[in-house]
């Protein structure tokens, strides 16, 4: 018989990286093309072309990543990004390298686009959103891997760094 998992169970309840994330570009998209004082325009409208393709390569990145953390949890079946409870503790593809691989893509993709659009509070917004996700997701998440997955959970952790360098 299913158990019913209250809301706050969850453990991603508090924050979701991406969707907080997509919502920081979308607000800094917004107030590039709307506010002339939130972009750096030197960057932005006639900036070196290196600098294009920084941007560029930082959003295929995110872009590649997403889509490989997409196809690994198609290929095990398992509920991706979803409000459903995880059944598996996953660990191969991207989550071999790194156990948050989605949130160090978003960040990779929101530095990629700041750049692209040239919005300094997108830049800015970053770090403030990587400290909120760690502290409202990441940590949480791993409290509850740890309690429901705990035999898989443990070598896991132990073998496969949090966000590739930390």
């Amino acid at each position: 018989m299913a158990r019913w998992v209250p809301i706050f169970d969850h453990p991603n309840v508090l924050v979701r990286s991406g969707q907080t994330g997509l919502l920081l570009c979308v607000g800094a998209g917004l107030l590039a093309v709307t506010q002339p004082w939130s972009r750096f325009d030197a960057w932005a409208d006639s900036g070196p072309d290196w600098l294009d393709w920084v941007s560029y390569g930082l959003l295929a990145l995110w872009l590649a990543t997403y889509l490989w953390i997409w196809r690994t949890f198609s290929d095990l079946k398992s509920p991706w990004n979803s409000p459903k409870r995880p059944t598996k503790l996953v660990t191969t593809g991207p989550y071999g390298l790194l156990r948050n691989p989605g949130e160090v893509a978003s960040a990779i993709g929101m530095l990629g686009f700041g750049l692209l659009i040239g919005s300094w509070p997108l830049l800015a917004a970053v770090p403030v959103w990587a400290l909120v996700i760690h502290f409202g997701c990441v940590l949480r998440e791993e409290h509850f891997f740890a309690r429901d997955f705990a035999e898989d959970w443990e070598p896991y952790a132990k073998k496969v760094r949090r966000y590739g360098v930390v």
